[in-house]
């Protein structure tokens, strides 16, 4: 089941994004601004500036897009699937769960977009798995984050 949506999430090269860049806000474990600008046909750059965890975490994410419009039956809008790969960056306060002090590390996840026909925007929902390795305060054993969130995101076509 994993390798079928594996497999049906690999972009096809004639297919292209319906906008070029949006920004928006993330709602979930971590919430904040987000940015994503397509940098090739079907693949984004995906940047966020987070908090939670009693932190603020700046995020890139490499993303791999796919049309379900078509295969879904879907007669108004576009809908998107996306594999992502990237890394984040975080500083934490001395009360966070996690430890007090900076950390990093790999990102991993997989998300679905809608594109409104008629006005400019896109609701989504994501989940991510964080790979997270405090860099200053002391300890070093590896915290492995889970983060499920919304957004809305303004598109630029």
């Amino acid at each position: 089941m994993v390798l079928l949506v594996l497999l049906t999430m690999v972009p096809s090269d004639h297919a292209s994004a319906q906008y070029r860049n949006s920004v928006g806000v993330r709602l979930g474990v971590t919430n904040g601004i987000n940015y994503k600008a397509f940098l090739k046909p079907r693949q984004a750059l995906d940047v966020s500036l987070t908090t939670s965890w009693n932190g603020v975490i700046m995020t890139g994410l490499w993303q791999w897009h796919t049309d379900f419009t078509e295969p879904l039956e879907i007669s108004t809008g576009n809908f998107d699937g996306y594999l992502s790969v990237g890394a984040h960056f975080g500083a934490y306060g001395n009360e966070s769960p996690l430890y007090e002090g900076t950390g990093g590390g790999l990102d991993a996840g997989m998300g679905f977009e809608y594109r409104f026909d008629q006005i400019p925007f896109s609701l989504g929902i994501d989940y991510h798995f964080m790979a997270d390795l405090q860099l200053s305060g002391g300890s070093t054993r590896p915290n492995l984050l889970a983060d499920l969130g919304i957004n809305l995101r303004y598109l630029f076509r």
